[in-house]
């Protein structure tokens, strides 16, 4: 077998289309639990399976407009402790490149995008 088709990892891009930080943490962390996630086209309804063990995923980046439970439950230092070695996060919402403007550039303290910035430093 090709050394380097199996030193390949994935990026695992969690909640492009749907927020799962704020409503769908109990599904992903069982989906990892099983090792995969069963995922619907939502064009033409066939399901993918894609691995989700640590051994084949490299980094996991989540989009979420609240990151609240994920703070509360300490999601990430979780997926350290299971051997996910990078997580990324991207705050969505009315800053940010689709809003034209840079995360955290909104001045006021009120801000809960920039709330969620400044407790993720993982």
């Amino acid at each position: 077998m090709n050394k380097l088709a199996t030193a390949t990892k994935i990026v695992l891009s969690a909640s492009r289309r749907t927020d799962i930080p704020a409503f769908y943490l109990t599904w992903f962390m069982n989906s990892l639990d099983r090792g995969f996630f069963e995922v619907a086209n939502p064009f033409n309804k066939r399901v993918a399976r894609v691995p989700a063990d640590p051994d084949t995923v490299d980094t996991i980046v989540f989009w979420s407009k609240d990151f609240g439970r994920f703070l509360a439950e300490e999601i990430g230092e979780e997926l350290r402790n299971r051997g996910y070695g990078q997580l990324q996060v991207a705050a969505a919402g009315a800053e940010g490149p689709a809003a034209g403007k840079p995360l955290g550039s909104t001045r006021s303290t009120e801000s809960p995008v920039r709330a969620a910035i400044d407790q993720l430093a993982f």
